[in-house]
């Protein structure tokens, strides 16, 4: 699988992705101020978790914002209008790489401190042919040696639950963490987020995740037409 560092968003032409792109200093300082004025907050739970097999196989801090084909907000832990920035980065997604959402998903929050692992998961069906996942890590700062990369890997990584050393035979690519970095890709993809090393004394590796199973191209005067935050 190939990893692809753009230099500016683009217009998405076809589907499914095929590669795994990667965008560096994605938001102004403004949105990141703003972010982190929402992720101080107490909107964390220890509840984004993986099922498999009918057990949890990670368990670490979520927070969820809106979900579902009508984007509906599910928990009122955390103020209503912290949505309104959500909403508009996830029109700016759809506005930078041309497409709307048919099928939406979920937007949220995954929070991981050391000893967190995430195990191998995948975000979307195989069916689902025009899913996009964008990952968007807004934490401000962050050291190389604290790690936390995320992993993707084939399909044979599929029939194996949790997280093994076997794992590594399987994995085909790795995007590191970095603060301000956006990912996008094929959510069907088996990934994991490794936890930060022991070294960085607790500091919350942080992503807004933003997803949906399936969506339509848009031509630039159709979006604009027709596209809602």
């Amino acid at each position: 699988m190939e990893v692809v560092y753009l230099d500016k968003p683009f217009k998405i032409q076809s589907f499914p992705l095929d590669k795994i792109y990667v965008l560096d200093n994605w938001a102004t300082y403004e949105i990141m101020y703003n972010m982190r004025r929402i992720t101080s907050r107490t909107i964390w739970a220890q509840n984004n978790q993986v099922n498999r097999n009918g057990k949890i196989r990670h368990l670490f801090w979520g927070a969820t914002f809106y979900e579902g084909k009508d984007k509906k907000i599910r928990d009122h832990t955390y103020h209503e209008q912290d949505t309104y920035l959500i909403r508009y980065l996830d029109w700016k997604l759809q506005t930078e790489f041309g497409f709307r959402w048919v099928d939406f998903q979920y937007a949220g929050m995954n929070g991981q401190t050391t000893g967190l692992q995430g195990t191998v998961h995948e975000d979307s069906s195989p069916d689902n042919k025009t899913n996009i996942s964008f990952l968007w890590y807004n934490t401000e700062y962050w050291e190389d040696e604290w790690g936390g990369p995320l992993k993707f890997y084939n399909e044979e990584a599929k029939q194996i639950d949790g997280y093994k050393e076997e794992f590594k035979k399987y994995q085909i690519a790795q995007v590191d963490y970095k603060p301000n970095r956006l990912l996008m890709f094929d959510g069907s993809i088996p990934h994991n987020a490794d936890a930060p090393s022991d070294k960085c004394e607790y500091a919350c590796r942080q992503s807004l995740v933003i997803r949906g199973d399936a969506c339509r191209l848009e031509n630039e005067l159709d979006y604009y037409a027709n596209n809602r935050i």
